[in-house]
C-alpha cells in the first residue's frame, strides 16, 4: 500500500491534532457547563443550558472532533509506518477511542438528549425528579 509523503504526514498530523483538540476541549467545556447548573434558578435557563450542551456535543465540537480523530487515526495507521498494532500504546489508544465513541453514541448522547427534553417539559423540577 502507498505511504504518505513527509509533507502529507505533517498535514495529517495537523488535522489529527485539531480533531483531538476539538474532542477533548469540547468535553472539558461540557463539564464546565454541567457544573454551572448548580446555580440555575429558572427552568428556562436550565433548558437553555441543556440545549447549549446538546449543540456543543452533537453538532459543533465533540462529535465532529471524535469522528475526525477516528478517521485521521485510521488514515495514519493505513498510510504510514505506524500501523495499528506496532506499539502497545497505539493498540491501547485504538481500544480507548473505540470504547469512548461507542459509549458516547449509545449511552451519553441519548441521555443528553433526554435530559434536554425533560428540562424543556418540566423545567427545574427535572433536577429533583427521580
Amino acid at each position: 500500500m502507498n505511504k504518505l509523503s513527509v509533507k502529507g504526514l505533517k498535514w495529517l498530523k495537523g488535522f489529527h491534532l485539531i480533531a483531538v483538540a476539538c474532542w477533548v476541549g469540547g468535553a472539558v467545556s461540557l463539564l464546565s457547563l454541567y457544573f454551572l447548573k448548580d446555580s440555575v434558578s429558572d427552568g428556562n435557563v436550565l433548558y437553555g443550558m441543556n440545549q447549549s450542551i446538546h449543540h456543543v456535543d452533537m453538532s459543533i465540537v465533540v462529535v465532529p472532533g471524535a469522528i475526525g480523530s477516528l478517521l485521521t487515526g485510521l488514515v495514519y495507521s493505513l498510510f504510514s509506518n505506524w500501523g495499528f498494532f506496532r506499539h502497545n500504546w497505539l493498540t491501547f489508544k485504538w481500544i480507548v477511542t473505540s470504547i469512548a465513541i461507542v459509549f458516547g453514541t449509545f449511552f451519553l448522547g441519548p441521555w443528553e438528549t433526554a435530559m434536554m427534553d425533560i428540562s424543556g417539559k418540566i423545567g427545574l423540577a427535572s433536577l429533583q425528579n427521580p
